[in-house]
């Protein structure tokens, strides 16, 4: 199985969490973080619709369309939102 490498931000309370579970198991934290992942993940069917993705950064993960409308809107705010001070009257 090929690896990527990437970056993730987690609470610190969850993060304290897996490394004291992969201290209990003797395992690495990346072994933990990907079986979560792994495990929190719906099994995928030949015939399941293809999921939303969110500009190929979440590839594959199921996302409710609430949480991905606002995803996008935190990613990708109005220019209004973003740069108010270009649209003072």
């Amino acid at each position: 199985m090929r690896y990527v490498t990437t970056n993730i931000r987690l609470p610190e309370d969850l993060w304290k969490e897996m490394k004291i579970e992969a201290a209990r198991q003797g395992k690495r934290l990346a072994d933990i973080i990907r079986g979560r992942l792994m495990s929190a993940l719906p099994a995928r069917k030949a015939t399941q619709k293809k999921p939303r993705s969110l500009c190929g950064i979440l590839k594959g993960v199921e996302i409710p369309e609430s949480l991905f409308e606002e995803a996008k809107r935190s990613l990708f705010p109005p220019p209004e939102e973003k740069f108010p001070e270009l649209f003072k009257k």
